[in-house]
């Protein structure tokens, strides 16, 4: 399937076994609602990928049933702030939710998957100078110790953010630790 956002709107496509795709139909429930950030993320736990769309200060989710039909709600995080220009999908807290991340430059916010709904937390250090904008992140296990961890690109070049689950954060590496660990752990994945 194929989802494409826009300041015009967003659409959503449905894709066959033989790769022919069809604009979902009005029944499907899909909101093409003007965005400028999509996230698959499973946000009901249910196993199934959900859609989040923010932008022009509104967020949304579209909490997807498997079988093409969706229902929009908020989920907790009812706006979106202009000056966050990004978001990933993280277990920021090892609990196995979806949470999300948030960046732009005014900081890093992290909304937390809670049973029912996301919550906000403070804004959130993870060691980098605030000076210096992000340009891009991405998620993953980059260490091969079963917790998320972000690679964070901005003027200053590629960093590192390891997770620390037990104090909840993040830790920035630094010096030689990231090429040899990125050598050494990160075939496979791509970071555009």
């Amino acid at each position: 399937d194929l989802v494409a956002i826009g300041p015009m709107g967003s659409s959503l496509w449905f894709g066959d076994r033989f790769n022919q795709f069809v604009g979902a139909p009005p029944e499907s429930g899909f909101v093409g609602a003007s965005a400028e950030l999509l996230l698959a993320i499973d946000a009901d736990r249910d196993g199934v990928l959900d859609l989040f769309t923010a932008g022009d200060g509104d967020a949304r989710f579209m909490i997807n049933d498997g079988n093409g039909t969706f229902a929009e709600d908020a989920r907790g995080i009812e706006s979106w702030p202009a000056d966050l220009i990004g978001a990933v999908r993280v277990d920021y807290d090892g609990d196995t939710r979806d949470d999300i991340i948030g960046w732009g430059p005014a900081g890093i916010r992290v909304w937390r998957n809670a049973p029912v709904r996301f919550t906000a937390t403070a804004p959130l250090d993870i060691g980098l100078d605030p000076a210096e904008p992000i340009r891009s992140m991405v998620a993953g296990d980059l260490d091969g110790d079963g917790d998320d961890d972000l690679l964070v690109s901005g003027p200053g070049g590629l960093r590192l953010i390891r997770s620390n689950l037990a104090a909840l954060g993040f830790k920035a590496l630094v010096g030689g630790t990231l090429a040899s660990l990125l050598s050494a752990s990160v075939a496979g994945m791509f970071f555009g």
